[in-house]
């Protein structure tokens, strides 16, 4: 029997590292109004990820994913507090699937491979990209989305998406900055992951030339990047690869606002300590929307006649 459970769309983990006394401040980007709340009862849905089997192991196989990747977590965030500047072989491997995983699962991003699902066109061929090397494991996915319509189609394959884009991140270049959080510290939202994609390329839902954030507490952010797909502009790119590297606050805070870091998030989760003023300088109609430029190929495809 398969027990029903409220599942976080950003991990419990993860958030804590922003809690205080397991409480979260944090921003709404429309009001524009400031709330703390419980990081258990936070940004959870009832049986969101699932998939309709009546065996709980397959039912909650997305689940039981993320549970396994969030159990290291702490051991991850550990090991980069106590090295020289080194990020060790094992957590860059962590990373790759860290930011995969955590990608998917976002709602915004989440939002986005449903719709596509829910279209022929744009099913077809987000399945062959996400298949291309496993054309059996293709035709099983198809039987498997007509089988149980009545399960959001994006959390059958939901784990092969995450594979897929972390096949593709052992090729990057990690960076982990880390600042003094008493000064100016990373602030993170319900879309922890962004990507920016520096191609006009629409044939693929994720891009080389891809750029990733992925703030990992209000003391460190992991920085990703294809070392033959460089942007001049980005001088994040001069730091050493696989190590971890001193930024100045200036440089935080020049980051999260015009790199748009949060773009995409409905609520920003603010550490303890930073000023709020200070974040309500941000322009939340440019923060709000969803740089999702994966999908724009997708939803062109399924509007065409």
């Amino acid at each position: 029997m398969v027990v029903d459970q409220k599942e976080h769309l950003v991990p419990q983990v993860y958030l804590k590292q922003w809690a205080c006394e397991d409480s979260i401040t944090i921003l709404d980007c429309k009001s524009g109004e400031f709330k703390k709340v419980q990081v258990f009862e936070y940004n959870r849905k009832l049986n969101f990820y699932d998939i309709g089997w009546h065996e709980p192991n397959l039912a909650k196989h997305n689940e039981n994913e993320f549970c396994r990747l969030e159990s290291e977590y702490l051991k991850f965030l550990n090991s980069v507090a106590s090295q020289k500047g080194l990020i060790q072989e094992k957590w860059q491997a962590y990373c790759d699937r860290l930011v995969a995983l955590m990608f998917v699962r976002t709602e915004s991003y989440w939002n986005v491979f449903n719709f596509i699902l829910k279209h022929p066109k744009g099913r077809e061929k987000l399945l062959n990209e996400i298949y291309f090397d496993m054309p059996l494991y293709l035709n099983v996915q198809k039987i498997a989305l007509e089988m149980f319509p009545s399960t959001e189609p994006i959390n059958i394959v939901l784990c092969d998406i995450a594979r897929n884009v972390q096949s593709k991140l052992q090729y990057f270049n990690q960076i982990i900055l880390r600042t003094n959080p008493k000064e100016r510290p990373f602030i993170t939202s319900t879309n922890p992951v962004l990507m920016f994609s520096n191609s006009s390329d629409t044939s693929t839902f994720f891009h080389l030339t891809s750029e990733i954030y992925l703030p990992l507490s209000p003391e460190y952010c992991l920085y990703m990047f294809h070392p033959k797909h460089c942007s001049s502009n980005n001088k994040l790119q001069d730091f050493p690869n696989g190590r971890i590297s001193e930024a100045t606050p200036d440089f935080v805070w020049d980051m999260c606002t015009k790199l748009k870091l949060f773009s995409g998030s409905s609520e920003f989760i603010m550490p303890q300590g930073i000023v709020p003023s200070e974040l309500k300088k941000l322009d939340r109609d440019e923060l709000s929307k969803l740089d999702s430029e994966f999908g724009g190929f997708y939803k062109s495809l399924i509007h065409q006649d």
